[in-house]
């Protein structure tokens, strides 16, 4: 019995590169290491001093965009100035080396959000952060989180918040991230 368990475990080991013996005897794969299922690191940033268009068409609570040129952008986006920092807005020509990715929240609540990281998996981006909402009372908001990164071969962005896929809206077809 226990030979077969070995041959066993090592069929497994060829298959799926690891496994896990359990006690009593049971052979299971052993799980992908975090390192494994993050992929390469990809340089991003953050971009404020945006809000979304009264006249944009986004309505519905949860908006995730990928933007590949001005025109659209500037379709869904305005740029408010304020007292204070000055904000990081995209620079002139971006979208001659940029993709935008965009995810707003709308509804009755202001959300901020922490990016922890942006990763590159097999043709898919994958945008990590914290998301928290204030209540905003009676008041409607729209809160963008707004992200640049290379254009290059990603096929689909995932916008993972709080450590829950919430989105997965596709790269245009000739347009992706490096």
């Amino acid at each position: 019995m226990k030979a077969i368990l070995v041959r066993m475990a090592v069929a497994v080991l060829l298959l799926v590169g690891s496994v896990v013996l359990l006690p009593g005897g049971a052979v299971v794969p052993a799980q992908a290491s975090q390192k494994e299922e993050a992929g390469q690191k990809v340089a991003y940033t953050v971009h404020s001093g945006y809000f979304r268009r009264n006249d944009s068409g986004l309505e519905d609570p949860l908006h995730a965009l990928v933007i590949t040129d001005q025109k659209r952008f500037d379709q869904i986006f305005g740029v408010a100035f304020v007292m204070g920092a000055k904000p990081k807005v995209l620079p002139e020509k971006a979208f001659d080396t940029l993709a935008v990715c965009a995810l707003i929240h709308q509804g009755n609540k202001v959300w901020t959000y922490t990016v922890e990281g942006v990763t590159q998996n097999e043709g898919v981006l994958t945008i990590k952060y914290k998301a928290t909402a204030a209540d905003g009372g009676t008041a409607m908001f729209a809160s963008p989180l707004i992200v640049s990164v290379p254009k290059g071969n990603c096929r689909e962005v995932r916008f993972v918040e709080n450590g829950k896929v919430i989105a997965e809206p596709k790269f245009p077809a000739k347009d992706g991230a490096k």
